[in-house]
């Protein structure tokens, strides 16, 4: 089978060669050549066979738009691609003008880069199909597996339409004779009539559709219409590609691209916010153990406390939801955590709506992420809330515990016999029929309107619980509402709930180097530590750190730096200092770095991990693990 021959061409040498081994390591089908100008990719195209030529527009010398038109006069088929970066529109232009497939915005993505050159070489196989003798065609035409039509541009009437037009479409083809284009084009009948013209007088042959099959559905598709005189007459020999699926490929993409964009505004929300919860819990830490039992300032402090750890709670959870966060499991109660996500949820949901919760409290534990349980918990809440619109009814939230015997019929093939908690959601809402119901879990499927919804709850609620080993159930009829059903695996044993204790905090008089850029930290912990019996030598600058190591690194037991500051990362840091002094203890501060794993941690040699912010117990607690 003959390869795809693919020519790359950009004066950015790097990327030139990151998209040829990409492309040759993922898809089999290339012989990938590159080139990194102009004058050098006009020798390539003189001695290769190449197919798809793709192209920068800037580039010093001879531009893409010049390279096009060398191009052009080689009189081969040869199909172009541009790369165009920001500000780049009016050259992307001009590049279509003179037949430029598509244009592709930098950074440029190799799975995209693949799909358009696939594309571009289908245009160019179907272009050559067009050339072939007269004698052939209708031989072509009959036979093709791609559905092509012939259109009068005068009249719109389908002329012919092949076998292939008729399974896409869903009528015969006598019935497609008998009908105008304009029956099947969902544009107003106008502008399909100017669209004709443009493709009779070969101003333009390429086109984007809305076709309307027999059965009603709307498809996407493209259009590749060339002018061919057939016994005197002129007629449009059009060829039109199902592009559905490519357009939601798009549409994932760009979903995609504001995720990954979202995750990365998340990190710099994260990284500031917990700088400043952390003297917050710190400070008032400090505060409360020098207040009475009892008293009303002691009260109020807890309650700050309280709202501390709240805060520091939805931080972690904007992370695992944009995927940049580990999950933090623990033995914990899912009856505290729903009546939570409905007590923050009354609040949310307007008095039309009622909830209705049978919750029992003498459930057992299961081993879970508690913000991933809220999360679940808030997207299907929500979804039903939805599901009722503005007439409302009744939200209905159940918790019990329920098992599954060895003899049992269980729902899914790896659901295993035992001991589960079941939580159920349901709704008196609008309902599903089947053919939703099949897709629910899709990513990116959604039933909302534009705007009102992305696709992506039901999708990181099934993915939250298959990651839990649990199961999901979904009952519906049109109608009659909905009903979600979750199964999580309970542990045996009732270990206790992850929270702060009365535990004495442990000290001691070793000596410590600090580093944070944030001076509210640095102060916040001096007096921590030095509160605890440690004598702490604090700095807010990485490299005055590193010297004051340097000068004497037999002078200090253990060294706390933060993680993400200027001119040195705390990584960075730590690898210099353990240049110096390989045994020095290091404890790693962060409150969200995206570069920070355990998998890196432990190969760096730091001894700990430490989620900023954390209670003055957790700081103790991590120092005397590490010092001990």
């Amino acid at each position: 089978m003959k390869k795809t021959g693919v020519l790359i061409v950009d004066d950015e040498t790097e990327l030139c060669d990151k998209l040829k081994n990409i492309l040759e390591a993922q898809w089999d089908n290339y012989r990938i050549f590159t080139a990194y100008s102009g004058a050098e990719a006009l020798t390539v195209l003189e001695k290769e066979d190449i197919d798809v030529l793709v192209s920068d527009i800037r580039m010093p010398g001879m531009n893409g738009i010049e390279l096009m038109k060398k191009t052009n006069e080689l009189q081969r088929d040869i199909r172009t691609l541009v790369l165009t970066g920001h500000g780049d529109f009016d050259n992307a232009v001009d590049a279509l003008r003179l037949g430029a497939d598509n244009y592709i915005k930098k950074p440029v993505s190799a799975e995209f880069l693949h799909f358009a050159i696939m594309n571009s070489y289908e245009k160019k196989e179907l272009n050559r199909k067009l050339r072939e003798s007269e004698a052939q065609f209708r031989s072509i035409f009959e036979q093709n597996s791609a559905v092509m039509l012939l259109i009068s541009p005068e009249t719109g009437s389908i002329v012919n339409a092949n076998t292939a037009s008729s399974s896409f479409y869903g009528y015969t083809v006598p019935e497609m004779t008998s009908m105008k284009i304009t029956d099947i084009n969902m544009l107003p009948q106008e502008q399909v009539r100017k669209e004709m013209q443009s493709a009779r007088l070969g101003e333009k042959k390429a086109f984007v559709f809305p076709h309307r099959l027999k059965n009603g559905e709307v498809r996407t598709v493209e259009v590749h219409s060339t002018p061919l005189n057939i016994k005197g007459h002129t007629l449009l020999f059009s060829i039109i590609h199902d592009i559905e699926e490519q357009e939601k490929l798009r549409v994932r993409l760009r979903q995609a691209q504001r995720m990954e964009a979202i995750g990365t505004l998340a990190g710099g929300i994260a990284h500031d916010f917990n700088n400043i919860l952390y003297p917050i819990i710190g400070y008032s830490e400090m505060t409360l153990d020098d207040l009475p039992q009892g008293s009303t300032a002691r009260s109020n402090l807890e309650q700050v406390l309280k709202a501390s750890f709240r805060a520091k709670e939805l931080v972690r959870q904007i992370i695992t939801f944009t995927r940049q966060g580990d999950s933090e499991r623990a033995a914990v109660s899912l009856q505290h955590i729903i009546r939570e996500s409905l007590q923050f949820l009354r609040a949310t949901l307007p008095s039309t709506v009622e909830v209705s919760q049978y919750i029992d409290n003498t459930c057992r534990q299961v081993l879970a992420d508690a913000g991933q349980i809220h999360q679940v918990m808030m997207n299907l809440c929500i979804n039903a809330y939805h599901a009722m619109g503005e007439k409302g009814g009744t939200l209905e939230v159940r918790l019990k515990e329920t098992a599954f015997l060895p003899q049992d019929s269980l729902s899914y093939p790896d659901m295993k016999p035992g001991a589960y908690l079941k939580l159920s959601i349901s709704d008196t809402g609008h309902g599903m029929d089947s053919k939703v119901m099949e897709r629910i879990f899709d990513p990116y499927f959604t039933t909302k309107e534009i705007g009102k919804g992305t696709g992506l709850g039901l999708s990181v609620v099934h993915g939250i619980v298959r990651s839990h080993k649990g199961h999901i159930e979904v009952y519906s009829e049109p109608g009659k509402g909905s009903a979600f059903h979750i199964y999580l695996p309970m542990i045996e044993d009732k270990a206790r709930d992850k929270r702060i204790t009365d535990q004495p905090v442990p000290g001691g008089k070793e000596r410590i180097l600090l580093v944070d850029d944030e001076i509210q930290i640095v102060e916040m912990m001096s007096y921590v530590l030095g509160h605890l019996g440690y004598t702490v030598s604090a700095r807010t600058s990485s490299l005055e750190a590193l010297e004051i190591f340097r000068s004497s690194p037999q002078s200090f037991d253990l060294v706390i730096t933060d993680m993400t500051m200027p001119n040195m990362t705390g990584l960075e840091l730590s690898e210099e200092l353990m240049r110096i002094r390989p045994d020095i203890p290091i404890l790693l501060c962060t409150g969200f770095s995206e570069r920070v794993t355990e998998k890196k941690i432990k190969e760096s040699g730091i001894r700990e991990l430490l989620m900023k912010p954390a209670p003055i117990k957790e700081i103790a607690d991590a120092v005397r693990r590490i010092l001990d």
